[in-house]
């Protein structure tokens, strides 16, 4: 189990830097992003300081559901050097910290490594079919948590709450209530 864990991790790095080298497009993107000092970068460092604040202003209740977009526009918050206005943070913990304060972003954080505690506890006696099936329920989660380090909207909040529960739920019930739910 071990080797094959090393085996696809070694073989999705190499996929992800392949599909660097061979696509111009993404090679562009891919060294904008480790550029603090491009244009786009600047901006999302200015929207997580400004949602960092509007947390540090408004720490129990937050801003309010989906109020950053509208927030971040108000003279209380609106970051000097900002060329244009966000809709959200660019990060979906510091969107739900600003949004909804720190006890609810707290509750997000501890379900969020509640299930990627579950999920890496996977019991070795299920199936092999059951296995690859949470494999990509894992998958999609790490993708989900990877990208929304950088972009998130509210709609996409909603869905990975709903996401959270769902593999919380399944990540707590034995194989026969897996086979079920999968």
């Amino acid at each position: 189990i071990k080797h094959s864990r090393k085996a696809a991790a070694i073989f999705f790095l190499c996929l992800i830097v392949g599909t660097i080298l061979i696509f111009p497009f993404i090679r562009s993107r891919a060294r904008d992003i480790i550029r603090p000092q491009t244009r786009s970068n600047a901006q999302r460092i200015l929207a997580w300081k400004t949602a960092l604040r509007m947390t540090k202003t408004y720490p129990l209740t937050g801003i309010g559901f989906a109020n950053f977009e509208r927030r971040y526009r108000s003279e209380e918050f609106y970051p000097a050097g900002a060329k244009k206005e966000l809709a959200h943070a660019h990060n979906i913990f510091l969107q739900i910290y600003a949004e909804q304060g720190v006890i609810v972003g707290t509750l997000f954080l501890s379900l969020v490594i509640f299930v990627l505690v579950k999920g890496f506890r996977i019991p070795q006696s299920i199936t092999d079919t059951l296995r690859v099936r949470l494999a990509g329920i894992g998958g999609a989660l790490l993708s989900l948590l990877v990208g929304g380090q950088f972009a998130c909207s509210m709609l996409i909040n909603l869905r990975i709450w709903l996401l959270f529960c769902f593999l919380g739920a399944v990540l707590t019930q034995g194989e026969k209530r897996l086979n079920i739910v999968l």
